[in-house]
């Protein structure tokens, strides 16, 4: 089940509220940022691998002694579509973890927020309990 099937199954099967909702949206964010990170991990190994392995290909010496500077060779190396798709993936991967953190940040707020208005509430039914208003 991935994040947003599971993010929907808390509120249509499992009908949950309040901070057991809260708490629950947390727990699925954060299994999907374990998720996300590995792939993160993943697709950056396979960007910095890709493009080492064009770059050491391109300062070799040709059959004709030939070689480029290294300087020349991370920019060509930029500019293969190979380099640049594992480029995109890493990108990628790594604003869906980042995605994952802001929604946990957002998720914390939501339950202070929740903590502080059960807190109210419970101050001012004692208020209320003392001064029989």
């Amino acid at each position: 089940m991935n994040r947003d099937e599971a993010l929907r199954a808390l509120v249509t099967e499992q009908r949950l509220s309040g901070a057991n909702l809260i708490l629950a949206r947390m727990w699925v964010y954060q299994r999907d940022m374990e998720t996300q990170s590995r792939t993160y991990a993943e697709a950056k190994t396979y960007y910095e691998r890709t493009r080492a392995t064009l770059i050491t290909t391109l300062t070799m010496a040709d059959s004709e002694g030939k070689k480029l500077s290294v300087a020349a060779a991370e920019q060509n190396a930029e500019a293969d579509p190979d380099v640049w798709k594992a480029a995109l993936g890493y990108r990628l991967a790594e604003q869906m973890v980042t995605a994952d953190k802001e929604a946990l940040k957002i998720l914390h707020a939501e339950l202070e927020k929740w903590r502080t208005e059960r807190a109210d509430e419970r101050a001012a039914d004692s208020f209320t309990a003392r001064t029989g208003t």
